[in-house]
């Protein structure tokens, strides 16, 4: 559904007064809570319904960190697949002192250990992998 049908404005005064904002979620609560205190203004300057706001990328990688964490058990019978919870176990983070959901910082700080220990696992094991075949010389004939 197109945003200006979304927003109750007729086209022309949607277009004149759109201020796209980009904010947290907390600043879009706070605004949203203060719209809602104008929305039955007589005026309709007073109303704020032409600005919208948008979700940053930050708030978009939270959500990303926290559904790996919530979702990436991994395998107990594989143990090359330990899930994002034993492998920071397994990185010295005690499951007990593993992400609060409103500690930003730390969620993105665990993540980005798991996502290096997955990276260093990545290269290690295409650097020491076994190769099928031995490599033959392929010898060129210029006749």
């Amino acid at each position: 559904m197109p945003v200006q049908r979304l927003s109750g404005l007729t086209p022309e005064y949607f277009c004149a007064r759109l201020q796209p904002m980009d904010a947290d979620l907390a600043t879009i609560k706070n605004f949203n809570s203060l719209r809602d205190i104008r929305s039955p203004s007589d005026f309709d300057e007073n109303n704020m319904n032409n600005i919208i706001f948008q979700l940053g990328g930050a708030h978009t990688l939270w959500n990303i960190a926290q559904t790996i964490f919530t979702t990436h058990f991994g395998d107990p019978s594989n143990e090359y697949d330990l899930g994002a919870w034993r492998l920071l176990e397994g990185l010295g983070i005690p499951h007990d002192k593993v992400l609060q959901k409103k500690d930003f910082t730390l969620m993105l700080q665990q993540l980005e250990l798991v996502h290096k220990a997955t990276l260093y696992y990545c290269l290690r094991a295409s650097v020491f992998r076994p190769t099928a075949a031995p490599h033959r010389r392929v010898e060129c004939n210029h006749s």
